[in-house]
Parts: C-alpha cells; sequence; structure tokens
C-alpha cells in the first residue's frame, strides 16, 4: 500500500542486486543523500558480500533494522545467450518482487540503482513494487547513439531496444529513469513523446580530487616523479583491456618514462595473469605497479593522485563509466575507445584522445603524442576541470533524490 505522508517524512526503499565496482558508492551516495533531507530509508539488497565496507557504511547511515539482506539472490548466467539473458531479468524481477513483499513495509517510493538487468521484464510486467511507484537508474542504454553519429560496434538492432525501452516508460508503475549519459540526456530531449519526460539526468558519480602532491604518490607505487603514469582503476578485469595497454606501453616505457598503474578488485583470471611470471618481469622493470585490493578512500585518492592520464578504453563497453567522471573530477586527461558512449565524451568535451585497442602500435604512437605535447595536456585538464563541479559524490546522490521528489509532484 501507498503512503501518502509528506515528502519531508517521505518512506523510499532502495534496492540494490550487487555491490561490486562502482554500485557500492552508487548505493551509499544515494542512500546518504536521502538521510540527509531527513526521509525514512530503507534498503534492500541480495547481496552476499555481507563483509564489504558497503555494508557497514550503510548500517551506520539508516541503522541495522533498516538495512535488509533478503535470500532471493540472483546467481549471473553461467553462459551468456539471448535465452539466458531474458530469463536473468525475469528471475531479477521475480526476486525484487519477492524481496520486497518478504520486508513487509510500506514505502511512497522504491528506487532500483540499477535496472539493466530487469527492465525486459519490467516492460512487460510492470513494476515489482506495485503498487507502490518506482524508478531506476539504466546504464546500459544503446540505442541512441546511431542517431547522434556516434559508433557502436552493437550486435543487436537500435530499433529493437527503441521499443523495448518505450515500454519500459510506460510500463505500470514506473514513474522515473534516470541515467548519466549526457548523449542520451540530448537524445531524449529531442524526443516529442510525453513518457521521454520522465528520464533524468544525473551527473555520474566521481570523487574529490586528491590532496596528494603528485611527486610524492608517485613515489609511492614505486615510480619517478618524472614518470608518465597511467591508470587502470576500478574492478578489474578483460574487459578493461590492460593487457592491451601493456602491449602498447611496453615498447615505449624505457624512452618516454611511460608508465601502467593498475588498482583495484581483480576476477580470478585477472589476478592469475597480472600475478603471473610475465608481469612480475614488468614490475621488476619498473614499467608496472599493481595493487590488487578493493580500494579504500585513502588508497584510491592516492592513485589518481599518482595518474598523469586514466585509461577508460575498455573492450565491448559502449556505455558510461564511473571511472571516466572520477578523472573529470580530478582534472585528468583520459584516453578513451574509438566508439561508444566514451569517444563521444572524449570529442564533446575535448578531455583527451580515442584509440583503438586493437592496434597497439598506433595506440602506442598516440600516446607518445599525447604525452609528448604539454599544450595538449594542459588543454586536456582544464577542459575536464571544467565539468569537475558536476561529478562531485554528493551532486550524484542530491540529483536521483531531487528526481524522485519531482516524479511524485
Amino acid at each position: 500500500m501507498v503512503s501518502l505522508e509528506p515528502l519531508a517524512l517521505m518512506k523510499l526503499a532502495i534496492y540494490e542486486t550487487t555491490i561490486h565496482g562502482h554500485r557500492a558508492a552508487y548505493l551509499t551516495e544515494i542512500t546518504a543523500a536521502a538521510v540527509r533531507r531527513g526521509w525514512d530509508v530503507t534498503v534492500i539488497t541480495p547481496v552476499p558480500e555481507y563483509d564489504h565496507p558497503c555494508i557497514s557504511m550503510l548500517r551506520e547511515l539508516i541503522g541495522p533494522q533498516n538495512l535488509v539482506i533478503t535470500p532471493y539472490f540472483v546467481e549471473w548466467p553461467e553462459r551468456i545467450s539471448a535465452f539466458t539473458m531474458i530469463r536473468f531479468h525475469f528471475q531479477q524481477w521475480y526476486a525484487a518482487r519477492r524481496s520486497l513483499l518478504h520486508v513487509g513495509r510500506t514505502w511512497d517510493f522504491v528506487y532500483f540503482s540499477s535496472i539493466d538487468y530487469m527492465d525486459d521484464a519490467i516492460a512487460i510486467l510492470g513494476s515489482p513494487s506495485r503498487p507502490v511507484p518506482m524508478g531506476g537508474m539504466v546504464m546500459r542504454i544503446r540505442f541512441h547513439l546511431k542517431q547522434l553519429g556516434v559508433e557502436t560496434r552493437r550486435t543487436l538492432g537500435s530499433i529493437l531496444e527503441m521499443v523495448s525501452f518505450s515500454r519500459l516508460l510506460g510500463a505500470s508503475g514506473v514513474a522515473l529513469v534516470t541515467t548519466a549519459d549526457p548523449a542520451f540526456k540530448k537524445y531524449c530531449a529531442q524526443k516529442p513523446a510525453k513518457l521521454y519526460r520522465k528520464v533524468r539526468y544525473v551527473p555520474e558519480l566521481g570523487m574529490s580530487a586528491p590532496a596528494l602532491d603528485a611527486a610524492s604518490a608517485k613515489r609511492a607505487f614505486g615510480f619517478q616523479a618524472d614518470d608518465r603514469v597511467v591508470l587502470i582503476f576500478g574492478a578489474i578485469d578483460a574487459r578493461k583491456a590492460y593487457t592491451d595497454l601493456i602491449r602498447a606501453v611496453d615498447g615505449i616505457a624505457d624512452a618516454h618514462r611511460v608508465r601502467v598503474l593498475i588498482v583495484g578488485r581483480p576476477d580470478p583470471a585477472a589476478a592469475a595473469e597480472l600475478n603471473g611470471a610475465e608481469y612480475s618481469e614488468l614490475r621488476s622493470r619498473g614499467i608496472l605497479a599493481t595493487v590488487l585490493e578493493l580500494a579504500d578512500n585513502e588508497l584510491q585518492e592516492k592513485c589518481f593522485a599518482a595518474a598523469d592520464v586514466v585509461w577508460v578504453a575498455y573492450r565491448n563497453h559502449s556505455t558510461m563509466s564511473g571511472v571516466f567522471a572520477q578523472a573529470m573530477s580530478c582534472g585528468l586527461p583520459v584516453i578513451g575507445p574509438d566508439y561508444g558512449v566514451l569517444s563521444w565524451l572524449v570529442k564533446e568535451y575535448g578531455v583527451g584522445i580515442s584509440v583503438d585497442i586493437n592496434t597497439p602500435e598506433k595506440t602506442r604512437v598516440q600516446i607518445v603524442e599525447m604525452l609528448g605535447s604539454d599544450e595538449a595536456l594542459r588543454g586536456f585538464r582544464r577542459n575536464a576541470q571544467l565539468i569537475a563541479m558536476q561529478h562531485l559524490p554528493e551532486n550524484f546522490g542530491n540529483s536521483i533524490c531531487d528526481a524522485i521528489e519531482s516524479s511524485l509532484q
């Protein structure tokens, strides 16, 4: 049943399926912003990682009685296919429905930190929170890119995705869809359909700029003060294309003092590879430094302070990146891919270069040219700093709460 209390006393449920990667920070910032407004907040998650630092932070923010761990956890499909992913969407929908009913509380609104893996089910079945209105973040929308003239390297037709998204906007109980993609914001603003007014732009979550000086931060990772450090940060897996960057840098490391710093929690395959003999040799030569663990605030600040450039040229990744927003927050240039939203952002804001990760020789030349031009680097940094304020952590949570309030008015 929907509560009719004033918004100042609004009861909000936040549902999250995972705290992998940036999702923990998203969840924490949204919760903190809602608490600052005096809202009564319940966080519901089936995530099994009870020892994650995010869990203890949430308990402090809302109290242990308002942090609900439900038993309805859905495992990622062992084999990826169109059928298994559709089934996964419906499994996630039913898990959310059961979780919300399991708690047995009433709310004014339910916000889903991500609906990317249940949006197809919502488009057909309506909101899993019914009769309570819902909103949620979409992070994997791509159908708009071709209309904006952006290469996507996609395999599925954009028309099908567009129809599915229109059905999502019109689904029963869906009051709000948030996006951190400026390109999608631009696309929606051009759409005359009233349904697209449900879409609200939320600047991607960034970070506070480091207070540490670059020289001491570099030395903390074993680099020299005049080394040029390219940072790979976050969840470390094959998608981050770290092998492609290292392959490109290996041939220029000695002559141009280019170094690679990898910081973040790896998946098993990445951990095995990066701890292997090949990369041990690169570490001994001072070309590569790795800290393969979940980065707390201190480590995060240190690695971004040490970085001259941030690598976001990911493999098979056409959508937004939280690491891109962190780079902008720190006034750092990026090396992005030559397709997808990130390539559009690099060009739109003039904050770096785009590379084809499948051509390491060409990537190597582009990196040398980029790092060899102080004028170009100053321009990239200046342009990054122009949008840095948008991505302050508190802006993310506040924007989500503003969007929730406006959807109920």
